[in-house]
């Protein structure tokens, strides 16, 4: 058997796979390899692998990175040949390994087991040498001088280790050290938007998300109240945008901007940085997020990033965690350290969810979902807004409502706000009036309520004098009362 999983029958073996495996699964991802870059702190050039066929997959893997190449199966399938190798036979094992360790999270641990089982295997052949050498008649001093550069070696790995261990030392509090560590004051943007908070919000295609991150950018920059909630500090912001025409970003922008901004207002459109750089605007890339990184650096006004949005402006797969958290985990983060908070603009999935993997949301703190609030609405962006995620934030200020985007005659947009009992209520008596009559089960299910909620708004316009309820045959109907 010619796989990966024919020689994963020990710890070591598989810990061999392990390592090789998350190169090759870095191999399509921009260069640097991570994963190599970190087995390359424990592996030097292969001779630590136990099983041949290993040693020289990964000396290929180094040359190939070494020369600048991607390690892929096509580039390493052929490095391995031209190194005397199979190389059909060298393409399906790799194969396998993929399909055994389809991640890079275990490329670190499992290299330090490969390196300690390689220094403990050599540092045991070197004694038996050792004691043949002294039965044989050799010098002690000579015998303990070949000794030496392995337990150098050993001794060098542990004092890393060690100090790497003594380097928590300043960073493990005590309580009374908790209590003094001076930590600087959370400064407020909006009642859930805070310096350094990682947001997120996500709607269908076409709802209106792209409206909902632009106005808040106005808000924000404005220091006018967005939507239901206040600006609290307003301060500059960075808009990334990677889908809009640039034509279509001004437009959209003029129609929120009443008032110049008070503070900065920035755009990074895919359209200019294509002109500039004919390249596109990916910010999986390595060397754009430390641009974006440097210039948060030089313009300490900005504390607010929105990235409009995943999919057009990233490289990873939306279903993959390991992709999520090695490629762009790490940049929201950095901004977070800077104290600058990141609004992610992502599609919904179909079932209503944001689309790819949950480990997205693990480490955010506040997560928005845009829904239809009325399937038969054509006119523009009209969503209910629900908070999925709000951590630390409670009560009014992540109660659901539905927005809508109204053009005024002025040519300004405005949104026209209710809360979603209220909204669903006006939608209740407009259903009533089109249909002459209508039943709660049949209410509940083209609004998209349960039975009960259209139970109780029936009871309460039932009292207020705005509907009837009449028993036509066997059914109980609602209807507008006389004169309405």
């Amino acid at each position: 058997m010619n796989t990966a999983a024919a020689v994963q029958n020990s710890p070591l073996a598989e810990a061999e796979i392990s390592v090789l495996g998350g190169v090759l699964f870095e191999g399509d991802k921009p260069l640097p390899n991570a994963a190599l870059v970190t087995a390359r702190e424990h592996l030097t050039n292969g001779e630590e692998f136990s099983i041949p066929r290993h040693r020289m997959i990964y000396a290929a893997m180094i040359h190939l990175a070494d020369r600048g190449e991607p390690i892929g199966f096509g580039t390493l399938s052929a490095e391995i040949q031209k190194r005397g190798g199979d190389g059909r036979g060298e393409l399906n094992y790799l194969v396998g390994i993929m399909e055994a360790i389809p991640t890079s999270a275990m490329v670190e641990p499992c290299a330090r087991i490969v390196k300690e089982a390689y220094q403990k295997q050599r540092l045991e052949n070197a004694l038996v040498d050792a004691r043949a050498n002294l039965k044989n008649g050799a010098e002690r001093g000579a015998v303990i001088a070949d000794l030496i550069p392995c337990l150098q070696e050993m001794g060098e790995d542990a004092e890393r280790a060690d100090k790497k261990k003594r380097s928590l030392d300043k960073v493990i509090l005590n309580w009374p050290q908790v209590l003094k560590t001076e930590i600087p004051p959370l400064v407020m943007i909006l009642a859930w938007l805070k310096a350094g908070c990682l947001a997120m919000v996500y709607a269908p295609r076409g709802l209106g998300k792209t409206f909902f991150g632009l106005s808040l950018a106005v808000c924000i920059a404005c220091g006018k109240p967005f939507m239901r909630w206040p600006v609290l500090n307003p301060c500059g912001v960075l808009y990334i945008d990677g889908e809009m025409p640039l034509a279509d970003l001004r437009e959209r922008l003029s129609g929120f901007m009443v008032a110049p901004p008070t503070a900065p207002l920035l755009t990074l459109s895919h359209e200019i940085f294509y002109q500039e750089a004919d390249r596109d605007l990916n910010i999986t890339d390595d060397g754009i997020q430390k641009a974006i990184l440097s210039y948060l650096d030089e313009n300490p006004l900005i504390r607010v990033l929105i990235i409009d949005n995943l999919s057009a402006l990233t490289r990873i797969r939306e279903d993959k965690g390991d992709d999520w958290r090695e490629s762009f985990f790490p940049f929201i983060m950095a901004c977070r350290r800077r104290r600058v908070a990141v609004l992610l603009v992502h599609h919904a999935g179909k079932n209503g969810d944001q689309r790819g993997t949950g480990a997205r949301e693990d480490a955010l703190d506040i997560t928005l979902k845009l829904s239809k609030a009325d399937e038969d609405y054509k006119d523009g962006a009209y969503f209910r807004v629900d908070f999925t995620k709000a951590r630390g934030v409670y009560g009014d200020t992540v109660k659901p409502f539905t927005a809508k985007l109204v053009k005024g005659a002025d040519g300004f947009f405005t949104w026209t706000l209710k809360d979603v009992e209220e909204d669903t209520e006006s939608r209740l008596v407009k259903l009533i009036e089109e249909t002459g009559g209508i039943s709660v089960t049949d209410a509940a299910e083209e609004i998209g309520v349960t039975k009960s909620t259209i139970s109780k708004m029936k009871k309460r316009l039932i009292d207020a004098g705005a509907i009837k309820k009449t028993s036509p045959g066997a059914h109980t109907l609602m209807e507008l009362a006389g004169g309405l």
